[in-house]
């Protein structure tokens, strides 16, 4: 059986990107994105819920790299698909990290407000009357 690894994100950028590089060579841009979630409260109930932020590591490559580190800025809302992955990365004082990370596959940039949208969510059932079908 073939396992899945994809990871779908939409939040906002911590900071503005930059473009990097690995020791190799290999040019990348590091997105931070924070997406936030309802989580329950201690009474463990599900009455009492409070919002929790979830910071993650985002890694671009290519020109899709370059593009990201040309347009977007800090708190702009993306929505990122990839997929985990686990790397190495060196610390300034030499010593190396084993860190845990998204390798986004496509990066999509999301407008900065939602006035452009519709007052209704589309999405949702409607309050007006349906009607009768014959």
């Amino acid at each position: 059986m073939q396992g899945l690894n994809k990871i779908l994100l939409m939040g906002r950028l911590g900071s503005t990107p930059h473009i990097q590089a690995t020791k190799n060579g290999k040019s990348f841009t590091g997105l931070s994105i924070a997406t936030h979630r309802n989580r329950n409260t201690a009474d463990g109930d599900g009455s009492t819920t409070s919002e929790t932020t979830d910071w993650h590591y985002v890694r671009v490559w290519g020109t899709q790299a370059e593009t990201c580190a040309k347009y977007l800025t800090k708190g702009q809302p993306v929505l990122v698909e990839g997929y985990l992955s686990h790397f190495s990365q060196s610390k300034e004082n030499g010593e190396t990290e084993k860190k845990t990370g998204i390798n986004a596959l496509r990066v999509d940039f999301l407008p900065r407000n939602n006035s452009h949208l519709p007052s209704s969510n589309p999405y949702s059932p409607s309050s007006d009357p349906q009607p009768e079908p014959n």
